[in-house]
């Protein structure tokens, strides 16, 4: 690296040098502390089994999982489902979760939510 003043000399002369931050320890937190609790697991045992025999998903997202993200973004930026992915983009959670979450939409959001019956939010 050499002194500051080489250091100094260096970065002056880059022209492309930016920095990017990302919000990171609030969402990342959450997300550990719902792992730890089987929160997707807990939603995605209410969810009703379709015709297949399977689960439904949407954009490659559990019910369970799509109400935990909906959750993070409430918690961490209050925002509209609309706005979700605006603040996501801010944050390292597609970086720490290997995937893109720019197809949730607020549609993905109101879609995942018709899935569960209203009875069973108390179940949970």
């Amino acid at each position: 690296m050499g002194t500051a003043e080489t250091l100094l000399r260096r970065l002056r002369q880059e022209d492309d040098f930016s920095i990017t931050s990302y919000s990171h320890g609030d969402t990342i937190a959450l997300i550990n502390i719902a792992l730890e609790l089987d929160i997707i697991g807990i939603i995605n045992k209410y969810v009703p089994i379709r015709e297949n025999k399977k689960k439904p998903k949407r954009d490659g997202l559990s019910v369970g999982a799509s109400f935990l993200l909906a959750a993070l973004g409430r918690a961490c930026h209050p925002t509209s489902k609309m706005g979700w992915y605006n603040w996501c983009k801010g944050t390292s959670l597609e970086y720490c979760l290997k995937t893109s979450f720019k197809a949730l939409t607020s549609q993905h959001f109101w879609d995942q939510m018709d899935v569960l019956e209203t009875e069973s939010l108390a179940c949970m």
